[in-house]
């Protein structure tokens, strides 16, 4: 099967990594995959690294759609696509429009793999499937009333490295990794480490991301007022996510919304690492039901972490069912296995 990739987010983010993953997977599966970006986009470099057919399009912000769609129109005839795969609300109607424009009768499908609330639209009428990445994804189409059947929920796939042991040393190390913005819950996260350093010292406490709308300095006010700035190592950017989780014993996904796709859940989970998660998006199709917290309640998130530190719970064990976890649902064999068995029906 051809398929042609339509992304108009130009910018780094989850949907541009969930398209690059999923266009792996096909490709590993024998399939033809073409891309439509915005030159110097995000998953524009990604295909020209990997030799990936491409046509450059407009971005987001330009409302001319027409231009774009005669584009996709003509370079999906030229190179034989069977399938207009749009990855987002605006190159749904972009491939719609192609499709009206081309002597060819292309399938339509739609990949979401972000937060954004589907909006009402005609163009569903013409869409043969929906990825969505997610249980909390799906529902948000509910209102939208789509015929039973049509979406089909593949969650992100996740590399599993070798497993390392938890880190040796006398501190309890719980790590956050995410970029600092308030849904992410630093604040909430920095409150848990001050009741849980209340009732143990043989904690540390390991914060890393990228700022966002939120900078390291509030935090740091933050834990300096509750007198915890010292038992917290402020780590900006990892390039290596993978390293920071294994120094790490506990992981903690603090977010109060959001979470529709959280990859850093599922890099905890890999990584053979025990998890304290708030009750948001898609961490309670990941996480077991024992480890999940309200959202924006860091007394029930001390309390949770405190059973894991005290050896109430073994936390190592706990690491390892979540390993087990990932290997057998969320593993990139899954994904391809999941991915490949979509289109394949559109082509039935």
């Amino acid at each position: 099967m051809k398929i042609l990739n339509i992304i108009d987010i130009p910018w780094h983010s989850a949907l541009a990594e969930y398209a690059v993953e999923q266009t792996r997977a096909l490709r590993a599966l024998g399939h033809e995959v073409f891309s439509a970006a915005p030159r110097r986009s995000e998953y524009w470099r990604f295909s020209l690294a990997e030799k990936i057919g491409t046509v450059d399009i407009a971005g987001r912000k330009d409302f001319l759609i027409v231009p774009s769609a005669v584009k996709i129109a003509r370079f999906a005839e030229a190179c034989g696509a069977d399938v207009l795969n749009a990855h987002t609300g605006r190159a749904q109607t972009l491939a719609y429009a192609a499709r009206l424009l081309s002597k060819k009768n292309f399938k339509l499908a739609r990949t979401k793999a972000d937060a954004g609330i589907p909006r009402p639209s005609f163009t569903y009428n013409k869409v043969s499937g929906v990825i969505a990445a997610s249980g909390a994804i799906e529902r948000s189409y509910l209102p939208l009333e789509l015929p039973r059947g049509l979406i089909t929920v593949i969650h992100q796939g996740v590399e599993l490295r070798p497993y390392r042991p938890l880190p040796a040393g006398p501190l309890i190390r719980v790590g956050l990794l995410g970029r600092l913005d308030p849904v992410k819950g630093h604040a909430h996260f920095i409150e848990a480490a001050a009741r849980i350093l209340a009732k143990n010292k043989n904690v540390e406490f390991l914060i890393a991301g990228k700022e966002a709308h939120v900078k390291f300095p509030e935090l740091k006010a933050k834990a300096v007022s509750l007198g915890i700035a010292a038992r917290i190592n402020w780590l900006g950017h990892v390039k290596d996510p993978f390293e920071f989780i294994d120094s790490c014993h506990i992981g903690v996904i603090a977010s109060t919304a959001s979470e529709v796709v959280s990859r850093a859940l599922l890099e905890w989970l890999a990584q053979g690492r025990a998890v304290i998660g708030t009750d948001v998006g898609s961490v309670p199709e990941m996480l077991d039901q024992a480890h999940l917290v309200p959202p924006g309640d860091p007394t029930a998130m001390a309390e949770k972490l405190l059973a894991l530190i005290s050896g109430r719970e073994n936390m190592e064990q706990a690491g390892l069912s979540n390993r087990k976890i990932a290997a057998e649902r969320f593993s990139m064999k899954v994904f391809a296995e999941k991915t490949g068995g979509f289109f394949g029906k559109l082509a039935d």
